[in-house]
Formats: structure tokens, sequence, C-alpha cells
């Protein structure tokens, strides 16, 4: 199991990376929360933690500073804070990522994908099962009434909601018609190669083909047609922008 610490003065916050960790990363266990900096500093030495969730802007020091107060140790951090103007400073010291207030639920996942490969896992849980690190593995567990399929991500071309249960479209296979939501899914794909376009729509942006500016839709690898929402166009633009920088 890999331990975290979570070092920042807001309450709030703190009970909302815990909540998050608890309930997607049930892998990680949380050791401490401190609401200082010099007192998150003494948790890191008596725990020695695989992850830490660091806050910038701390009642007694600058979160940055915890760099170079604990160069001995291996650990990971992902930053969370509210503070943008630090974005520069704390990404010179190479965080393993940086997370904005208000959390987003889907930034906060990746983020968390994103250190988990750069961890030690131990191959097999106490009871002789899997780890939750299937997360980091490039594959995602689907559940259907019937079957459990273990799937690559990158295979997967879109996700459609119905009611309570959602059709994953997978390339060069039938769709599964799964027993968990779209939020679900949308929770367990990493963003922003998945965008959810639509209420009912969560697509795998390496098969966009083509996007149709007049009718406000998508056209995929596969020939399916798409609907982007309105409030979701600019989102969708915005990862067209990024794709040439």
């Amino acid at each position: 199991m890999l331990t975290s610490i979570i070092i920042d003065d807001d309450v709030n916050s703190c009970s909302l990376v815990s909540e998050m960790i608890q309930t997607y990363f049930p892998e990680i266990c949380i050791l401490a929360q401190s609401h200082t900096f010099y007192n998150g500093i003494k948790e890191i030495h008596k725990h020695h933690p695989d992850l830490i969730f660091l806050d910038m802007e701390l009642p007694d020091a600058k979160g940055y500073e915890i760099f170079d107060m604990t160069f001995n140790y291996s650990f990971k951090i992902i930053i969370i804070t509210a503070h943008t103007s630090y974005a520069y400073l704390a990404i010179n010291h190479s965080p393993t990522a940086y997370i904005t207030k208000p959390l987003s639920v889907s930034h906060f996942v990746n983020a968390i994908h994103k250190a988990l490969p750069q961890l030690e896992y131990p191959s097999r849980a106490a009871d002789g099962s899997l780890p939750m690190a299937i997360h980091a593995s490039g594959k995602i567990v689907i559940k259907t009434t019937e079957s459990i399929f273990i799937i690559p991500k990158d295979k997967i071309i879109r996700c459609e909601s119905c009611r309570n249960y959602t059709t994953i479209y997978q390339e060069g296979g039938k769709g599964i018609l799964a027993s968990q939501t779209l939020k679900d899914f949308e929770y367990m794909l990493p963003y922003p190669q998945f965008l959810r376009v639509h209420q009912s729509h969560l697509v795998n942006t390496n098969f966009i083909k083509r996007i149709d500016k007049m009718d406000c839709s998508l056209y995929l690898n596969d020939g399916t047609q798409v609907p982007v929402a309105h409030r979701k166009k600019e989102q969708l633009m915005d990862y067209v922008r990024s794709i040439n920088l």
C-alpha cells in the first residue's frame, strides 16, 4: 500500500482531498494531515510517505521550501494551490503534478495517475488480489451484469450513457453495456485524452477525425457522429489549440 500526507491550511481542502483519495484510490493510505509547514515537515520525518499533497501558501512558510528541507527523501509531490502565481517557481522544482483550486475531480485523478507509475507498487495485496494500480497500467475494468472485462484504455473510442448504464465502444470490437455510469468512466479515464463533450458522451480525443463547427458535433474515425454541448464547446477548442503547443 502507498502512503501519503496532506499539507494544507485549508481544512475543507484537506477533507476534499482525503475524500477523493478514499473514493478513487483506496490503495493510498493517508498517514497524516498538517495545516502548517513545519508540522508537515515533522510528519514527513516521522512517516517517510510515498506521496505528499502540498499547498503552496501556508501560514508559517511557502510550500516550495519543502524541496530544500527534505532533499534526502524520495517521495513525490502533487502541488494543490489556489495561488497560480507560484506556478513557475513550483514547476522549477519539478513536482509530479500541479493542480489549481477549486479542485476538479478529473484533474485530481489525472494527477495521481501521473504519479503512480513513478512509485513502487507491491505486486499483490495481502489477500493475494491485484492492487488498484491497474489504473496506471493503461487498462480499465468494465463490469457488466454477466462479465468483467479488462481492456486497454487506448482502444476505447467513446462512451455513451443510457440512464445508469454506459455503452463502451472500442476499436475493432463490439459495444459493451457496462453497469457503471458515464461519470464513473469520466473519473477513471485520463483527462484530457478523454473529454466529456456532452451529457451523454465521453470521447477519446485520439479518435476525433473532424469537428463540424456548424452543427457543433464531432466525427470520429469509426464513422460515428457525436454531439457537442454548447457549454462544452470551449473546453473542446482549448484541447484543439493545445495540440500544436
